[in-house]
């Protein structure tokens, strides 16, 4: 299981959506991919084996499955021991793992990329990406992961430029146009209409109405208030959301997908 692609899925229903996903990812970087389910306790360890064995015999790609005994705010210590490189999550409606904010607050202490799908929208090869870029320092993060899909997936990358009045979203954006120089890969940029504050939501907008099959983006560095009440940005982001999103926390110890 070390260095795969982690789906976190229910039991009760295959991620269909999701694990296409997730495998064209996995045969393009060269990962193993895994099928990660949570129990509560030990005869719901033992059904949920079963159920993965039966998933297993039914499909024709060989993936790796593990069912953990614990609550989902383990996560994050689940997969450091697992030694992941990614997770996907698939929202299926009227399942386990529909609400948005539990899996968020799981997801906060995550040093891997972290991607939202849902089952009832249209499957993604994500080959278009699009890649907001604010004044944040972590923003060039952003930069090595859309650059390692460039390289492996075969992705071409939109950098969408907030419309700020300063140069710091523009000096980030040239800070990742020169990795991307140095890594001999080519990008786009667009010019945003919303400055830094709002140029992700304007990003999952475009990508929603077709103009990219999924985005990348940055999680809130801190939970405020409101966020704590109306939820942050990114819930709204993924309910409304018509495409898969991949979240990095902003944190300078992020796993890369690829050297």
């Amino acid at each position: 299981m070390k260095d795969s692609i982690v789906i976190l899925c229910d039991a009760r229903s295959f991620p269909a959506q999701a694990f296409r996903l997730a495998l064209e990812m996995a045969k393009s970087f060269y990962k193993p991919l895994c099928l990660l389910s949570l129990a509560s306790n030990v005869k719901d360890v033992n059904d949920i084996e079963s159920i993965h064995l039966q998933w297993r015999q039914q499909n024709e790609y060989l993936f790796l499955t593990h069912c953990v005994m614990g609550p989902l705010s383990a996560l994050p210590t689940i997969l450091s021991e697992m030694e992941a490189a990614m997770l996907v999550m698939s929202l299926i409606q009227k399942k386990h793992f529909y609400h948005i904010m539990p899996l968020l607050r799981a997801c906060r202490d995550l040093r891997i990329p972290y991607i939202f799908t849902k089952e009832e929208i249209s499957p993604s090869s994500l080959k278009r990406l699009l890649v907001p870029v604010s004044f944040l320092p972590e923003e060039k993060e952003k930069g090595v992961i859309a650059s390692s899909f460039v390289r492996f997936h075969g992705s071409s990358v939109n950098f969408l430029l907030a419309n700020d009045y300063g140069t710091r979203a523009a000096r980030n954006l040239d800070a990742i146009r020169d990795l991307f120089s140095r890594l001999s890969v080519s990008c786009q940029v667009i010019k945003g209409e919303k400055d830094s504050f709002n140029i992700q939501q304007e990003a999952v907008k475009r990508a929603s109405e077709g103009g990219a099959d999924g985005v990348i983006l940055t999680a809130s560095r801190e939970y405020g208030v409101d966020d704590l009440i109306f939820g942050p940005p990114e819930r709204k982001m993924i309910a409304t959301s018509r495409v898969p999103l991949l979240f990095l926390n902003p944190r300078s110890d992020l796993y890369v997908l690829c050297g």
